[in-house]
């Protein structure tokens, strides 16, 4: 697909990636304090903050809808992302990795690749929806 060749999509990477290193890198430190599963929805906040204001201003500057609108599709976008994360992350910690013996990193590569599950419907969905011009 064009799309995932554009300019725009590279830009969504890195403001993405940014975000999800907030989103990787605070669930580490939250999980000192609490669960893991409470450390993934913490860090998703955090990082979705961080993407919301990257995207408005970085990404999708040409975008013509109110602030407001866009925070609240932004935020049903990025909830079903969370859903997404933390069902992959979840079932890697606790069904996959036992099941494959798989013991390095688990929480972390288990985070990760829930983080970066979401990373096409949530561009479609942005570009589409939350930031049309």
């Amino acid at each position: 697909m064009r799309i995932f060749q554009s300019k725009q999509f590279v830009k969504f990477i890195l403001a993405g990636g940014s975000a999800a290193a907030i989103n990787f890198g605070s669930r580490i430190v939250l999980n000192l304090y609490v669960s893991f599963s409470v450390s993934i929805a913490i860090a998703f906040v955090l990082g979705l903050s961080v993407a919301f204001i990257l995207n408005k201003r970085l990404v999708f500057e040409d975008a013509d809808q109110r602030t407001a609108r866009q925070a609240l599709i932004f935020l049903i976008v990025n909830l079903i992302a969370l859903v997404q994360t933390y069902i992959i992350s979840i079932l890697l910690v606790e069904y996959i990795f036992p099941w494959w013996n798989y013991g390095w990193h688990t929480h972390e590569v288990a985070h990760l690749t829930g983080i970066c599950f979401p990373l096409i419907t949530s561009y479609i969905a942005h570009n589409y929806v939350t930031f049309k011009s």
